[in-house]
């Protein structure tokens, strides 16, 4: 008997063990899962772009004392932009004029970095909030010799822009969105101004294409007449002339061409659409001393006093300081692009150029003259139609294209 009794004892102890086995199994799996999740969070907190309440100094930056400025996407080539005296140029990976722009937003970004707090701490951290080496856009600032900054750009999140200075490990988190003024091409740091002439500044435009010879005259403010040599046009728009002189005077480009694109390829010929644009540049003014204001008083006076003379009149454009600047058109970029190849002689670069500016080079007497704006009868009953008298007369030149209608454009050759 007393040999069967811890038998017994030992049996129950066993069944108990069995009967609880499954859910103390399932409480150890619950303990271990939850640490699981917990591990997890805490390694994903570290890539969260959450802004810390501690503050962090970033050193400020002059922007009016910086002399070069690297900029590097992943994936790209470096942008060098360098201040040359007052002006920046790109040096890198090309030489050409910038858009200053966008050189300006560069600055400012620069200049006014304002740290909201600390964003990570933990090197994991730099791929997802893409501030490594390898996935955030490098910016390398310089004052002469000086590295004034190098850091990092990385992701926009909750109203900052994750940054990280080179050789740290914290990413900061700078207030705004600063990566758009470094989220550029080259082709958006280069200069696409072709032309930038004041309109009243032209003394004659000269349009040679397929459509003909057409030379015209800036002969007084907004008033332009046609070359007395060529066929005149009934109802010549000074308006219209000038919106063409205009296109020419002030191109901007809509890009560039690609480095294996040459004239050749491009289509610039002798043959080509050609714009001869013979202008006075403008001279900055120059101070007026004060004994030299007085002398030009007295003269006027004496003047004034003294019997008129006959004075030949003077020209409206000293022919002495004129200049000519010629444009010429090339063939589209691609089938059906829009884009067409130009040129400014004397300008190595090739540009590319938006479908209705190039059209500019192929003035037509249906595209200068006057057109009377007649407004369709209105039904019974419909409201007055509007005087059109006092609009602007780009506004009136708007429509007129919009009745035009659009019309694509052949290849000029």
């Amino acid at each position: 008997m007393s040999g069967r009794a811890p038998r017994i004892e030992e049996e129950r102890n066993s069944m108990k063990w069995k009967q609880y086995r499954i859910p103390l199994g399932l409480g150890l799996l619950v303990v271990l899962v939850a640490t699981w999740f917990a591990l997890g969070q805490r390694q994903k907190s570290a890539s969260r772009a959450v802004v810390d309440e501690r503050r962090t100094e970033l050193p400020p930056i002059d922007a009016a004392k910086l002399t070069e400025v690297t900029i590097a996407k992943p994936g790209a080539s470096a942008i060098t932009l360098v201040k040359t005296g007052e002006y920046w140029l790109m040096t890198e990976p090309l030489a050409s004029e910038v858009d200053r722009g966008n050189v300006d937003n560069v600055l400012e970004r620069l200049g006014s970095l304002e740290v909201s707090g600390i964003a990570a701490t933990q090197p994991t951290s730099h791929n997802t909030l893409e501030v490594s080496a390898e996935h955030g856009i490098s910016v390398l600032a310089k004052a002469g010799e000086e590295t004034v900054a190098h850091f990092y750009i990385g992701v926009y999140k909750a109203g900052a822009t994750m940054l990280r200075r080179e050789g740290e490990d914290t990413v900061l988190a700078v207030k705004g969105s600063i990566g758009y003024a470094f989220d550029k091409d080259v082709a958006d740091f280069r200069n696409k101004q072709v032309t930038d002439i004041d309109t009243e500044q032209v003394a004659k435009a000269r349009f040679v294409s397929d459509t003909g010879t057409y030379t015209f005259h800036n002969v007084a403010e907004k008033t332009w007449e046609r070359d007395a040599k060529e066929k005149k046009i009934a109802k010549l728009s000074s308006l219209n002339v000038r919106l063409f002189v205009q296109n020419m005077a002030r191109m901007r480009a809509s890009g560039f061409a690609a480095p294996e694109i040459d004239r050749e390829a491009a289509g610039i010929t002798d043959a080509s659409p050609t714009v001869t644009l013979s202008y006075v540049p403008k001279l900055p003014d120059a101070p007026e001393a004060e004994d030299e204001a007085a002398a030009d008083d007295a003269t006027a006076e004496d003047a004034a006093e003294a019997p008129a003379k006959d004075v030949p009149e003077k020209p409206r454009f000293d022919p002495e300081h004129m200049v000519e600047l010629v444009l010429k058109l090339g063939n589209e970029t691609k089938p059906e692009s829009g884009n067409f190849y130009v040129v400014r002689e004397g300008d190595p670069v090739i540009y590319t150029l938006a479908a209705y500016t190039a059209e500019r080079f192929r003035p037509t007497p249906e595209k200068l003259i006057e057109q009377e704006l007649t407004a369709p009868k209105a039904p019974e009953g419909a409201a007055p139609p509007v005087d059109t008298s006092d609009l602007d007369p780009a506004v009136i030149e708007q429509i007129r294209r919009q009745m035009a209608g659009g019309g694509g454009m052949g290849s000029p050759h």
